[in-house]
């Protein structure tokens, strides 16, 4: 069993094989013989679920908080996914510049987490085997518009795509997906 950890973790282990025998010496009796051998491994041991749910939950909350800048949101994000990370950086600073978010009135339910083997086949797998993975969570944004004063709510999906590497769970994309493609709320307030 693994231990509980809060955070990425690696383990060194090492494993002795001892095997003991004896040998007939010439002349009669017995002598004690050893064959030893030590290995070493490093395991990495991450709580997948944990790290994901915390990786989403921090990202909403800082989108949340206008004061928070773009750059400081995404800082999760990874590299390997650029062009993603790119396109959100690009979605907050428009975000920032049309409206004034309300975290007190904004809310994100309960999420659930599906485990892929990569990002582009999306075949589920355990956990243990998993390299990608899928968040989503109700959500509810509040916010008022910086053009005309308006304030309104978006509720839908979150939905937060990670990619597992270098030990480690990053983020790669954020999508607000809305009830119904017609709905208002999303057109007016888009994510």
């Amino acid at each position: 069993t693994a231990p509980s950890v809060t955070a990425p973790t690696a383990f060194d282990l090492t494993l002795t094989v001892i095997e003991r025998y004896t040998v007939a010496i010439a002349g009669g009796g017995e002598e004690s013989h050893e064959n030893r051998v030590t290995g070493r491994i490093t395991v990495h041991v991450n709580d997948s679920s944990r790290e994901i749910t915390t990786l989403s939950t921090t990202f909403i909350d800082d989108f949340l908080h206008s004061d928070r800048s773009p750059e400081f949101c995404v800082r999760n994000f990874t590299d390997s996914c650029a062009d993603d990370k790119q396109m959100e950086l690009n979605e907050i600073r428009d975000n920032r510049r049309l409206f004034i978010n309300d975290s007190a009135r904004s809310t994100m339910g309960p999420g659930s987490i599906a485990f892929y083997d990569a990002r582009s086949s999306r075949l589920p797998v355990p956990v243990s085997q998993s390299a990608f993975a899928d968040f989503r969570a109700p959500c509810r944004f509040a916010r008022t518009s910086k053009v005309d004063g308006m304030f309104g709510f978006s509720t839908g999906t979150c939905q937060l795509t990670h990619v597992y590497e270098n030990w480690q769970w990053r983020q790669c994309q954020s999508h607000f997906l809305p009830p119904s493609p017609s709905s208002a709320a999303f057109s007016l307030f888009p994510f």
